[in-house]
């Protein structure tokens, strides 16, 4: 896919904000999008607003709000030792 870049905006705490970051670049990089980190709601092109809530400017340039929940993210912060594993189709 060609075009402009998405611009995203990640508003979450700081300590969180290299891994959403990571995470948005692979997943928009995988589809060919190309994408742009910026730190306040861009005057044109498309936009993803990753926060607690949409941002006010979403009424002057709308773009895609994706909800950020900080317990999402706990998962990365340790180690779960599952309980069982099992073999599905050889893998």
């Amino acid at each position: 896919m060609s075009g402009d870049a998405v611009s995203v905006l990640v508003r979450c705490d700081r300590a969180l904000q290299r891994k959403v970051r990571y995470v948005f670049d692979t997943l928009l990089q995988a589809a060919g999008i190309p994408a742009r980190q910026v730190e306040s709601v861009p005057d044109t092109g498309p936009w993803i607003d990753y926060g607690a809530s949409a941002h006010e400017d979403h009424r002057r340039h709308p773009g895609l709000f994706v909800a950020h929940d900080p317990a999402a993210w706990c998962f990365l912060g340790g180690v779960v030792v599952p309980e069982r594993a099992e073999t599905v189709n050889g893998l």
